[in-house]
This record gives structure tokens, C-alpha cells and sequence, in this order.
């Protein structure tokens, strides 16, 4: 009966989530796109990130998807968290050069 009831929850947040649709953003680093069609959060920048900006993607979760031409992660609340952290840790690293 747990499993029953988790699946069913389960189910009702993904449904919240694909009605709330495709949201984009875009900062002075890249475009930011929650995909609720495929649930990804995904990074849009233009042209290739440079070596240190790549390294901070990969070390929070996100992987580069050559299919979307994007660097994504699973849309779930860690992945919003991860990336105020990547937007901070890119802030300091441009106020560096």
C-alpha cells in the first residue's frame, strides 16, 4: 500500500510539473530552460563554455547533451539549488578576471 501510494504522488507532482509548462530565463551567462516535456533542467550558452566553467557544471550534476545542444540535469529541487550554485560560483569567477 506504501509503494501504491508513493507511485500515485509520484505521478500527481510530474503532472503539476508538465502543466506548469516550459519555463525560460536568461542571465548574462547562458539561457536557462526548465523542460518539463523531457523534465531536464538545461543551460543554453552560446558557443562552447571555457575549461573552468565546464568543470563547475560538471561538479554540480550538470552533463552535456549533444542531442539538445545543452548542459542538463533531471528537473527535480536539487537541480534548481544546483544551479544558484553554479550562477554564484560563475559570478565569482568573472569578478576574478
Amino acid at each position: 500500500n506504501a509503494s501504491i501510494k508513493q507511485t500515485r504522488e509520484r505521478l500527481e507532482s510530474l503532472k503539476k510539473a508538465k502543466e506548469a509548462g516550459t519555463k525560460e530565463t536568461e542571465n548574462q551567462f547562458c539561457k536557462v530552460v526548465e523542460n518539463t516535456e523531457i523534465m531536464r533542467l538545461q543551460l543554453i550558452f552560446d558557443g562552447k563554455p571555457e575549461p573552468e566553467v565546464r568543470d563547475i557544471l560538471k561538479s554540480n550534476g550538470f552533463k552535456w547533451a549533444p542531442s539538445q545542444s545543452a548542459w542538463q540535469r533531471q528537473l527535480t529541487n536539487n537541480a534548481r539549488y544546483a544551479l544558484k550554485r553554479v550562477m554564484e560560483e560563475l559570478e565569482k569567477l568573472e569578478a576574478a578576471e
